[in-house]
């Protein structure tokens, strides 16, 4: 994933831990 549009991600739901952790469980997958 591109760090830039996770970046944008987690400012626009950083309040929602649930958010949080789906950006970063889809950060560890392989693109596609």
């Amino acid at each position: 994933p591109r760090p830039a549009e996770l970046h944008l991600a987690l400012r626009r739901d950083g309040d929602d831990p649930l958010i949080a952790r789906l950006i970063a469980i889809l950060a560890a997958l392989p693109p596609g």
